[in-house]
């Protein structure tokens, strides 16, 4: 990322993207970004839901919107639809895609999923099996949708010009970024994503997250087969280009939240450890070959934090974002295949 910096962006914040931890970092980048702003100004237009089609909100000036040469974040797609109509110069998508993937998730079942269910229920425990079938395919149905929506708005974000950033909790992290570029998989023989996480977020949340992951440390992701998920966690298994990966997580009130990387071959081992996002604590990056240990120096930067700066470099100097609204639409696509 070059280091040249231009005049701080302005910024505006949108529903809970206007929050005190998000303040605090922008009050941290005062030559990337000026004091925020609510976003009170931002358009209306499609913001009342996913179910507006590609001609609502995606069309029309910037009248109403974000100042000029605004940054704008945003924590839903609704959200983002409208912000894109304002054309801001860039936008930053954090927070979780829990709501959109749960409200399509919702719709597919009330539409594909209620007579399964309703017989289901009527019926005796063998019948149950296929209660929790028609939920998966619903899930599922739900997923594909929500990757269709997302692919719709980042064709019309390149359309126009309006880089999006995604955040997430380790994927942007400047620990992975800065051993990019060593880390790889030749000679590898199993990869493994772990993480235990708080109730309250669905297993299509988390594995996206970990997708990103894979992603933005090594490669995409592909051939991903969900094993099981329900209330206590996931299992999934995928491949990056020839090598088995593993994608575990676990709801767990106990302890913080963490998360791990492990390359695992004969000669040569990474480990990439994350710490809960709300301490700020950095990720270690371990590299173990026959003379032993190697600790990577420690960067002390949160993956928001980091997203803040891949933003202003999208916007000031064309920079490509490690992880944008294009990867989150390919790997909502490879949840839904």
């Amino acid at each position: 990322m070059t280091t040249d910096i231009l005049a701080p962006l302005p910024v505006t914040l949108t529903e809970v993207a206007d929050n005190p931890a998000v303040h605090a970092i922008l009050a941290s980048l005062p030559k990337y970004f000026r004091p925020v702003r609510p976003g009170a100004g931002l358009s209306t237009r499609a913001s009342d839901g996913l179910s507006a089609g590609a001609s609502d909100g995606l069309s029309g000036g910037a009248s109403g919107g974000p100042g000029a040469g605004a940054v704008v974040a945003v924590t839903t797609l609704a959200a983002l639809r409208a912000a894109l109509h304002d054309r801001p110069s860039g936008i930053l998508l954090t927070g979780t895609m829990a709501t959109d993937a749960s409200d399509a998730a919702d719709t597919a079942r009330a539409t594909d999923a209620t007579d399964a269910a309703q017989t289901a229920r009527a019926t005796d425990a063998a019948d149950t099996g296929r209660a929790a079938d028609a939920a998966h395919a619903a899930d599922v149905a739900g997923v594909r949708e929500l990757a269709e929506r997302v692919r719709e708005l980042a064709e019309h974000a390149h359309a126009i010009g309006v880089p999006v950033v995604v955040a997430g909790p380790w994927a942007l992290d400047p620990g992975v970024t800065a051993v990019a570029g060593a880390l790889n998989t030749e000679g590898a023989s199993l990869i493994e994503v772990t993480a235990t996480v708080p109730a309250g977020r669905s297993p299509a949340d988390v594995l996206l997250d970990q997708l990103a992951l894979l992603r933005t440390a090594l490669a995409p992701a592909r051939a991903v087969e969900v094993i099981q998920a329900d209330a206590h966690g996931h299992l999934a298994r995928a491949q990056v280009g020839e090598v088995p990966v593993h994608l575990a997580a676990t709801v767990s009130g106990l302890g913080t939240r963490r998360a791990r990387l492990d390359v695992l071959g004969p000669s040569v081992q990474w480990r990439l450890s994350f710490a809960d996002p709300a301490t700020a604590g950095p990720a270690t990056v371990v590299r173990t070959d026959a003379d032993g240990e190697h600790l990577f120096p420690t960067v002390y930067e949160s993956a928001y934090r980091a997203a803040w700066r891949h933003l202003h470099a999208a916007v000031t100097h064309g920079a490509v974002p490690p992880y944008s609204l294009r990867d989150l639409a390919d790997d909502l696509a490879l949840l839904a295949a």
